[in-house]
């Protein structure tokens, strides 16, 4: 008797082994084919494989269980699915599960739903980058603001700019903060990546919110939003910062501009105006839990300042181009804004270079 791996002769007997089935097809591969007279394995003529591996299937499906096509329909019909696996085991685990109403797919957790329909809202820059650089950048936010704001139905209480994230006090009258935000953030991205010679997003994923609930936390909200350049110790005063809505609400008596709209919360903290703005006054300028008063001015280079000092050393030249620039040059820069005190935190969100990067410079 011949071993599995000779040439054996015709008329000679043998015994075959089956060294494996093929799941789908049900082809049955043998250690020894026929041979022909010469003692060489015969070819076989080529057929049709959907003749002869259709018969197989359909054969032994109740023995065997469904195929890719029973579960997923006709996307696997006249596709090569030599080598998939079958899905018997898929499928019972996918029924159970729907059975125990337990197979779902997880889907992203919805926003909280304001009662009064107002919410503070945070938009950050991807990577905690800057997406404010110059005056120019600042306002062509803040117009955006407006005009989808009177466009969207969303009303505008607060604002903040930030050089890498953005503070918003939004109330929904007929429209939907998500609307808002998707407009604005689609616009001033376009605008920016224009503006820069960039590509790729200028936002940190979908913007944070959080439900305004009742008249005292509103107010707390527009104290902190207020209170961010002082907490970064860009200014000792937040009506002195220009990019924050402060300024508005301490000059609403001599500014009737709707934009933000003020008459909410002054309406809250007094019926009279004068008397609101003084008393709004006092209430910002109050310690509170954040402790935003108590920052050490001698020991941390602002985000402004910060960016001023990269800005000279760029000589005009945008911050971002150090994201293209040979690593010589490139690692001279670095060096020399490290050495003027900016921390390496603040130069990666400057210059959106990654933090091992400006590390090594």
């Amino acid at each position: 008797m011949a071993k599995p791996d000779e040439v054996v002769r015709e008329g000679e007997e043998v015994n075959v082994k089956v060294l494996s089935v093929d799941p789908v097809e049900k082809r049955i591969r043998l250690s020894i084919r026929e041979v022909n007279s010469e003692g060489r394995p015969a070819r076989e003529p080529r057929q049709n494989k959907q003749e002869t591996a259709q018969p197989l299937v359909e054969e032994n499906k109740e023995e065997n269980g469904p195929t890719l096509g029973d579960v997923f329909g006709d996307r696997t019909q006249g596709q090569n699915t030599r080598g998939r696996f079958r899905c018997a085991e898929i499928k019972n685990m996918v029924e159970s599960k729907e059975k125990e109403g337990t197979y779902e797919t997880v889907p992203r957790k919805p926003r909280e739903k304001s009662e009064t329909g107002i919410y503070h809202v945070i938009v950050r820059g991807i990577g905690q980058q800057d997406i404010f650089h110059e005056e120019e950048d600042f306002q062509r936010y803040l117009e955006t603001v407006k005009k989808i704001s009177r466009e969207s139905g969303v009303s505008v209480f607060g604002y903040c700019l930030m050089t890498n994230h953005v503070h918003l006090l939004l109330k929904e009258e007929d429209g939907d903060i998500s609307v808002f935000m998707k407009r604005l953030g689609i616009s001033y991205a376009y605008w920016y990546n224009w503006k820069y010679e960039r590509m790729g997003h200028v936002f940190q994923d979908r913007f944070k919110s959080e439900s305004v609930k009742d008249d005292a936390y509103l107010l707390t909200v527009i104290r902190y939003i207020h209170q961010n350049p002082v907490k970064a110790c860009i200014t000792n005063k937040p009506e002195e910062y220009e990019w924050s809505s402060c300024a508005a609400y301490y000059k609403a008596d001599q500014n009737a501009a709707a934009f933000p709209d003020t008459r909410l919360i002054l309406g809250i903290v007094h019926k009279e105006q004068k008397r609101a703005i003084e008393e709004l006054k006092k209430y910002t300028a109050e310690d509170n839990e954040d402790r935003c008063l108590d920052c050490d001015k001698s020991k941390r280079i602002s985000e402004s300042e910060a960016y001023e000092i990269a800005k000279k050393i760029m000589n005009g030249k945008p911050v971002t181009t150090l994201q293209t620039m040979d690593q010589e040059a490139r690692n001279k820069i670095l060096s020399r804004l490290r050495n003027d005190g900016l921390s390496l935190r603040q130069i990666c969100r400057i210059t959106g270079l990654p933090l091992h990067i400006v590390r090594k410079a």
